[in-house]
């Protein structure tokens, strides 16, 4: 049944007209503030404009570490990622669960606040098969989060599930145990894998593919990773090959159905992750096309955040009685983390400051807008002798996954990163995430926040903003449920310091 549209009085529409035109108004001057930024370079040139695209084609990379080439072969790297994953999932165990019934679906499941997993049930109790409970074991994976408990026997049923949570909650064994569970029987032919896995970003995509490679390989099947970045010839040559599991950008899958090499015909099962942050990024009318190439028995599993707006639409649309489980909305996290919002009155102090944050040596994201800042801030820190990396769209895949790989083994300290590069991305330890350009929403506040606090740990967010648009700033932190305490712009490296300990 589809959810019909809110009727709103013209007092209320008129107030909503005049509250857009002032956020308009506002997002008009940080992008100005943030252009300024980016033309105030330390070449000692303030009076000329970057030549911005001939500069950062040309420009040289930004050093990774000067020995990092004799330190880390590729297989290293590998490796050393691989077991960041697995130490990830035993530390989750500890993951404190903060639910709340859903009130969108009257079929939904809350679940009680745990602060580790039941430890009274295993994986064999929720029907999965022997292989697939032994190589569980063999990752260190032996009891199930709250959220597994529940659905997955429910999946294996062929029940539709709807999982909300946020990211790190175990959403991704949630619907890929079953889904391995559920290809036991039956064989795959090149072309057409019988599961699809739809997530938003690259680096969201190699996760999932190395979470579930172990568990599916042991139950002999194989798993396919397909994103943009590499080369579509080297997923066509894959795909040649018999593939169980497709892991897919729906980019990648569209051009790889547009041109004949990837068929959905034998699609018996579909986990859409991170459905929200799809929504958030433009994603969901092309998502919409390459459900509606499913046929109309195929078991629906969405993952999401938040479960309303455009996602609401996609349940509404393609599921059958879903059945809900929730671990707590996405903004409970922001209560596990310390939030400090620095106000600059001019750029050059900003600048300072971004510098200082970055030589307190503590695993560290910061954002920004655009690639081109990314890339311009990386080569200032690193000048100024902090070991950083960039991660935007325009990079190759072999450069991030390089830029990730470092930073999750602790070569670099910093990661600056675009919204859209960082979507997904699940790495231990970040001590302190930084918005160099404050989000222009709540809900990017929240997704660029969590990538601190994870697992049950504490973390620290700083917001750069300046004084013309603080009240602007306040207010979008206060829809993301923060109440920031208020720095003086350069004092904001040593309150960071002392919050951080």
């Amino acid at each position: 049944m589809r959810s019909s549209g809110s009727h709103s009085s013209r007092a209320n529409s008129a107030k909503s007209k005049s509250s857009r035109a002032q956020s308009s108004k506002s997002n008009r001057r940080q992008r100005s503030r943030t252009a300024k930024d980016e033309e105030n370079t330390s070449s000692g040139s303030p009076g000329r404009s970057p030549k911005r695209h001939r500069d950062s084609k040309r420009g040289r990379r930004a050093p990774i570490s000067a020995s990092q080439k004799d330190k880390h072969s590729s297989k290293q790297r590998k490796a050393s990622k691989q077991q960041a994953l697995n130490q990830g999932q035993l530390q989750n165990q500890n993951q404190h669960w903060n639910a709340r019934r859903t009130t969108t679906e009257p079929s939904a499941t809350a679940l009680a606040p745990a602060a580790m997993a039941d430890t009274s049930k295993t994986f064999a109790d929720l029907g999965l098969s022997l292989p697939i409970v032994r190589a569980l074991n063999q990752e260190g994976v032996k009891h199930p989060f709250p959220i597994q408990a529940a659905a997955i026997p429910q999946a294996i049923q062929g029940r539709d599930i709807l999982g909300r949570g946020p990211t790190g909650s175990g959403k991704t064994f949630t619907f890929g145990l079953p889904i391995i569970e559920s290809l036991q029987r039956g064989a795959s032919a090149p072309k057409k894998p019988r599961a699809l896995i739809l997530v938003p970003t690259r680096e969201l995509a190699a996760q999932v593919r190395q979470r579930l490679e172990p568990i599916a390989n042991a139950a002999g099947q194989r798993v396919l990773e397909v994103v943009g970045g590499v080369k579509i010839s080297r997923n066509i040559t894959a795909l040649a090959r018999p593939v169980d599991i497709l892991v897919a950008t729906p980019g990648r899958a569209q051009d790889l159905l547009d041109q004949k090499q990837l068929d959905f015909s034998e699609v018996r099962i579909l986990a859409l992750d991170e459905a929200d942050q799809m929504a958030d990024m433009g994603f969901l009318p092309q998502v919409t096309r390459l459900l509606q190439r499913l046929n109309s028995e195929c078991q629906h599993l969405l993952f999401s955040a938040t479960l309303d707006g455009d996602v609401q639409i996609l349940v509404n649309r393609f599921m059958n009685e879903p059945v809900t489980h929730s671990t707590g909305e996405a903004t409970a996290s922001v209560d596990s983390m310390q939030h400090l919002l620095a106000v600059f009155d001019e750029r050059d102090a900003r600048n300072a400051a971004i510098i200082e944050l970055g030589k307190l040596g503590r695993r560290t994201v910061m954002f920004m807008r655009t690639k081109y800042a990314v890339d311009r801030q990386v080569k200032k820190l690193v000048r100024a002798g902090v070991p950083a990396v960039g991660l935007h769209g325009k990079k190759g895949q072999s450069t991030r996954e390089n830029a990730l790989g470092a930073f999750s083994t602790g070569e670099v300290s910093v990661l600056v990163a675009t919204d859209i590069a960082a979507r997904g991305i699940d790495v231990k330890d970040v001590e302190l995430v930084v918005h160099i350009d404050p989000p222009a929403e709540h809900k990017a506040y929240v997704h660029r926040a969590g990538r601190t606090a994870r697992a049950g740990a504490e973390g620290t967010v700083v917001t750069l903003t300046y004084a013309d648009i603080k009240d602007d700033t306040l207010k979008m932190m206060t829809k993301a449920g923060v109440s920031p305490e208020i720095v003086a712009g350069p004092q904001i490296a040593s309150r960071a310091r002392q919050v951080l300990g």
